[in-house]
């Protein structure tokens, strides 16, 4: 499915609700799963729209599968849940996608659901809900990118209410050390040794940093 900058967007009975702003690209596998439409006729507010919502377009315009009554109901546009990938160009086919964004589940401050850190002590492991071939999570555990470079080794764990995992911290640098919380989804296999990342280098370097 292709989109272009600009498109109009109508709704299933026909009634325009905005414009295709940018897309939300998926790191892990470099395909398009929403668009961002921008406000107009409809749209009070930008919106976020997944694909599945989307009949074929034809390149000028897109047309949403949802009857008119239903646009309201797509969830607004936050770009604190987004990063602007700064590395190399993602979806080559698409002139103008360096203005994508990747999906970044936020923790903590930004998310509607409560994460809390888990402490290691020493090389006590934790396990939960990480991949289903995956070891268990540990201080210091080297972390690699899908490039194989490396960034960085595990510091902390991030849980939901129910203990799952939803972050890892991890931490770079030797004397002004940074560390960034990549969401469990982007981990492809972890091990006693390490933890193996889906995402490339570039994806990992333009998450927010915290300061230690």
């Amino acid at each position: 499915m292709q989109f272009k900058q600009g498109a109009d967007v109508y709704s299933a009975k026909g009634d325009k609700v905005g414009m295709v702003d940018r897309i939300v690209v998926d790191p892990t596998d470099n395909t398009i799963t929403h668009i961002v439409v921008e406000k107009g006729f409809l749209f009070t507010e930008d919106r976020i729209i997944p694909v599945e919502a989307l009949n074929a377009t034809n390149g000028g315009s897109v047309q949403l599968v949802s009857a008119l009554d239903d646009v309201e109901e797509f969830p607004l546009f936050e770009e604190d849940y987004y990063i602007a990938p700064n590395g190399e160009p993602v979806v080559d086919e698409l002139a103008w996608a360096s203005n994508a964004l990747f999906y970044y589940p936020p923790a903590g401050v930004y998310s509607h659901v409560p994460v809390y850190p888990v402490a290691i002590e020493g090389r006590e492991r934790v396990a939960r809900n990480a991949p289903d071939d995956a070891g268990a999570v540990s201080e210091g555990t080297k972390v690699t990118t899908v490039d194989g470079k490396d960034a960085g080794e595990v510091e902390q764990v991030y849980t939901d209410e129910q203990g799952r995992i939803t972050h890892i911290r991890i931490s770079s640098g030797f004397i002004f050390k940074s560390s960034r919380l990549v969401p469990i989804s982007w981990v492809r296999t972890i091990s006693d040794d390490e933890v193996r990342l889906t995402v490339r280098e570039s994806v990992v370097k333009d998450l927010p940093q915290r300061q230690n």
